[in-house]
């Protein structure tokens, strides 16, 4: 019997935003915890920020993961309020990855995976694929909020010569700012809340942003924001 292979890459790290651990450590759970008897979700997995480079306590992570539904849980690093982490996977056999890979919720976290790898490929030859400030700020690029900005950038400001006046303006000089707001997480979350959640969600408003995958109405999206 032919051995059934992985249809997707599966990476042993993987960039998380805090909001949607969940995602990461039910599916652990489920497809592998119950599976081998175990009871602990974090024994295949540490985790670390990617910031400060603390290591996180995954006892910590697994709790937030459970107070997601209810809206609760941590929203960045405890040390220095980074809103992203790094999770490294360990101890998973063969069908342990098979059948998180069936798991729709772990399968979307490792399609974008898969997705944020292919652009940061890019932008190594291409930085005018980057949203340097937002990017910072928010700590990935696979964020709604990032997203949204970049579709802007793309399907208004690049369509006329003004905005592409704009854009080359900006990846002129921002890489040195977003440098510095990514080393300082208090001034990048003033940032983040103060100027950038409001223009992306007047964008949202104004410009119909459409994403497949994301929430299906203005109300739901402006609750991400």
């Amino acid at each position: 019997m032919k051995k059934e292979k992985l249809s997707i890459n599966f990476p042993n790290k993987l960039t998380l935003q805090y909001r949607e651990l969940d995602d990461f450590v039910l599916p652990i759970v489920l497809n592998v915890c119950y599976p081998r008897n175990k009871n602990d979700s974090t024994e295949f997995f540490e985790a670390h920020c990617p910031n400060c480079g603390a290591i996180l306590n995954t006892e910590g992570i697994a709790y937030s993961a459970s107070l997601r539904s209810t809206g609760g849980g941590a929203t960045g690093c405890p040390h220095c309020g980074f809103p992203t982490l790094v999770a490294t996977l360990k101890g998973l056999t063969d069908d342990d990855k098979k059948r998180l890979q069936r798991d729709k919720f772990f399968r979307g976290i490792l399609r974008a995976q898969e997705i944020q790898s292919s652009q940061s490929s890019r932008n190594t030859n291409n930085n005018e694929d980057y949203c340097f400030i937002a990017t910072a700020c928010y700590g990935s690029m696979r964020c709604l909020e990032v997203q949204i900005l970049r579709d802007f950038r793309d399907k208004k400001l690049l369509t006329n010569r003004i905005g592409t006046r704009m854009v080359k303006l900006y990846y002129d000089y921002s890489p040195p700012i977003a440098s510095f707001l990514s080393k300082h997480i208090f001034l990048s979350k003033i940032v983040r809340i103060n100027i950038l959640n409001p223009i992306a969600l007047l964008l949202l408003r104004h410009f119909k942003y459409n994403n497949k995958n994301g929430p299906k109405n203005t109300q739901e999206r402006s609750n991400l924001l």
